[in-house]
């Protein structure tokens, strides 16, 4: 004999998204359709959103460690006296790519000997940007000299997907080792070799 039969609404499990801007993580909308540049969002942040406890616009999305993450604008960062004093900001627009052997980077490297930049993705990093950002987004780097750092000797752009697919190889058009500069939408990293 079989079972009663049941009936009823079947809803299945939903995931939640913030569409966000990655260059100033400005949040742009939310929903369950995974489009373009977003993060998921736990259940219970979608229905305050969904029942006007909250808006979107109250949230910022933050790239923390191997990913991007949704925190409210208003949040305040536990910083010690001496954390804050040694933070050397010149410019609040541009970011300066430093050594970076903590976090899951792009990572920038230049062979002085055969005049060639070899760009790669760390593997976490990659697989967090695959599931929240937009693959045909492209970023701007700029390379200056070492004393003068206002005028960029050169430029070059970098699509995400040629980064997800290869390591990526420029030339370097210049013969001094120079500091690299971009707006800080991910984690980097820069290494010489001679």
């Amino acid at each position: 004999m079989r079972p009663p039969l049941k009936f009823g609404i079947f809803q299945p499990e939903r995931k939640y998204y913030l569409m966000f801007k990655p260059d100033t993580g400005t949040v742009t909308g939310y929903g369950v359709e995974k489009k373009g540049d977003c993060v998921e969002i736990s259940k219970d942040l979608a229905d305050k959103i969904h029942n006007g406890e909250t808006s979107y616009t109250m949230y910022k999305v933050i790239l923390h460690k191997d990913g991007y993450k949704a925190v409210p604008k208003n949040a305040v960062e536990s910083k010690t006296h001496t954390e804050i004093q040694q933070k050397n900001i010149v410019n609040t627009n541009l970011y300066e790519i430093k050594s970076n052997t903590n976090d899951s980077c792009i990572r920038f490297n230049l062979n002085m000997t055969k005049k060639q930049w070899n760009i790669s993705i760390d593997n976490d990093l990659k697989a967090s940007l695959q599931n929240s950002v937009d693959a045909d987004n492209e970023y701007e780097f700029f390379a200056t000299d070492d004393s003068n750092t206002s005028i960029p000797a050169y430029t070059f752009k970098i699509k995400l997907q040629n980064l997800f697919d290869n390591n990526i190889t420029i030339q370097h058009t210049v013969d001094y080792v120079p500091k690299i500069f971009c707006r800080k939408v991910f984690n980097y990293a820069y290494e010489v070799t001679q």
